[in-house]
């Protein structure tokens, strides 16, 4: 199984076992994310991740791109981590309960409790 449908699953479980929704990739940014989830789900607590982020941690290719500001992971993306995949959230219940279910997938989790910090999921 590949790193993607792990973290899926992982959040899936999470999603079941608690009153947590989850998204990703989802909307273009932070902002945006953060706005449309409190638009969906009002009074819910959610975590998520955008399609930056997603690029980050999953790799695209950009024709545009020199090499100077983005590292290409060639053609389209992986469903492999090939680099950290940033969590946001709205409550910290939702971040501590994504690190302790991916934690459990196997995955490196890496957040400070801070709710100006983002979670980062990395390969176990």
């Amino acid at each position: 199984m590949d790193d993607r449908q792990k973290i899926n699953n992982a959040l899936d479980r999470m999603a079941e076992d608690t009153d947590i929704v989850w998204k990703g990739p989802f909307a273009c940014c932070q902002t945006c994310g953060k706005y449309e989830l409190e638009q969906d789900h009002p009074e819910k607590k959610f975590i998520f991740w955008h399609d930056q982020s997603d690029d980050t941690a999953f790799g695209y290719d950009d024709p545009r791109d020199d090499g100077d500001e983005y590292i290409q992971f060639g053609p389209g993306k992986s469903d492999y981590l090939i680099g950290p995949l940033y969590m946001y959230f709205n409550y910290l219940d939702a971040a501590e309960q994504a690190k302790t279910y991916l934690t459990e997938a196997g995955f490196k989790v890496e957040w400070n409790g801070s709710e100006e910090e983002a979670v980062m999921v990395h390969r176990g």
